[in-house]
């Protein structure tokens, strides 16, 4: 007489003959058990049953074991290049990304909330945790799936469609800023003393941030071109930068802002900013100046119709804050960029390694009290007056203790970017 053979194998196993032709099925839950006449088996999770009689072997049972409950998830979706937008959830299944042009592929990281659960990457399998093989990107939207199934075979489908942007591609921001150094209360204006003075024209005909911050566009103006656009004070610099990771860099542009705060491109008129090779999307916007603490929006800028505006000048809140002062200061009814910056470091202070007086004092002056520097283009030049010099009425040591550090020789203000 012929007793039943009773085997427990994983569903990874290979048979040669029977198993080959088994369909999995579900025939116990978590912590159950399969019966089948006076035999019972308890299971493992994943494990296959399998019941052969012999010597005909003509019936066979078969099946795995499940969790209780199966809900397969991503808790975390990363991508090698770009960021994912909106932020990653576990409940969201649709997101978007944007890459450059010079991004021809890239890898995405999914990791599972169940260890077991299977993940594909555009059909082809990923471990939990681990980057895809590397995805090739056309210029346009490339749609990528990330498929998750749990053991009871339920499954859950993530979409991201990257977009990789020709270099034609082109977003424009206009903006509203104050540098407190020049601006006047009473009017509302900022004073132009180094474009009527002639300076600018003389001195900074091209873009003065190269050096200070690394900068390297080619903007530049013509002869004569500050004598026909009077309102224009100086150049700032206007950076996007990554909303996920706000010290990145995206896009930057060499700009003039104009007695009453408006940015405007160098042809002097033209109010929105271009910028190229970008995707519609959100971003930080950053303006910086050679001698004002540089500040940061408080929020990402929404760019996704190819344009945004944003007003630093109308309250505190507008920028961002680490500190327990503002990163704006208030003059009159609005708020301005903090100025004082003579060495372009990202602080303020009169004391201490590296402090701007200093540097206006010891390094610009050679250490003389009687020094006058005029003409000057120059980040010592506090007060923007064209003229360094620490003695006399309008010296800049004096602008910086009184004005900008209001008479407090130990205050310190600090870049919040």
């Amino acid at each position: 007489m012929y007793r039943p053979l009773l085997t427990a194998i994983f569903l990874a196993f290979s048979c040669a003959t029977i198993a080959q032709q088994i369909t999995p099925k579900l025939i116990s839950t978590a912590g159950g058990y399969n019966k089948s006449s006076a035999v019972s088996v308890s299971w493992s999770m994943g494990e296959t049953f399998i019941r052969s009689v012999k010597p005909a072997a003509t019936r066979v049972h078969e099946g795995f074991q499940a969790p209780s409950t199966s809900n397969p998830k991503l808790i975390s979706l990363v991508l090698s290049k770009g960021s994912l937008s909106p932020v990653f959830s576990s409940g969201r299944r649709a997101y978007t990304a944007a890459v450059g042009s010079e991004v021809n592929s890239l890898t995405i990281t999914p990791t599972a909330s169940m260890p077991s659960a299977n993940i594909k990457v555009n059909t082809v399998n990923v471990v939990s945790g681990s980057a895809s093989q590397p995805i090739s990107l056309a210029y346009g939207n490339n749609s990528i799936s990330v498929v998750v199934t749990g053991r009871d075979l339920t499954k859950k489908v993530y979409t991201v469609v990257v977009t990789r942007i020709p270099v034609e591609a082109m977003l424009t921001f206009s903006g509203k800023v104050y540098l407190q150094s020049i601006l006047d209360a009473s009017s509302g204006l900022m004073n132009n003393t180094l474009n009527t003075s002639g300076i600018l024209q003389a001195k900074a005909t091209g873009q003065p941030f190269t050096n200070m911050f690394n900068y390297q566009g080619a903007e530049t103006v013509g002869q004569n071109f500050f004598a026909a656009n009077r309102d224009i004070v100086d150049w700032v610099l206007i950076e996007l930068r990554d909303r996920s990771t706000p010290a990145t860099i995206v896009g930057a542009r060499a700009v003039f802002v104009k007695r009453d705060g408006n940015l405007v491109e160098p042809d002097g008129l033209t109010t929105a900013i271009a910028f190229s090779g970008l995707a519609p999307a959100s971003y930080f916007v950053v303006i910086r100046h050679r001698n004002h603490l540089g500040i940061r929006s408080a929020i990402s800028v929404d760019f996704t119709t190819s344009s945004a505006s944003y007003d630093f000048t109308s309250g505190a809140g507008k920028t961002h804050q680490t500190q327990a002062y503002t990163s704006t200061v208030q003059v009159g009814n609005v708020w301005a960029m903090r100025g004082g910056n003579s060495n372009s470091n990202g602080n303020v202070k009169s004391n201490g390694p590296e402090n701007d007086q200093d540097r206006i004092q010891n390094i610009k002056l050679g250490g003389s009290l009687s020094l006058v520097m005029t003409s000057q283009y120059a980040a010592e030049d506090l007060n923007m007056d064209g003229v360094v010099k620490t003695n006399g009425p309008a010296n800049d040591q004096n602008f910086l203790w009184n004005f900008i550090l209001g008479g407090l020789f130990s205050r310190i203000y600090a870049e919040q970017l």
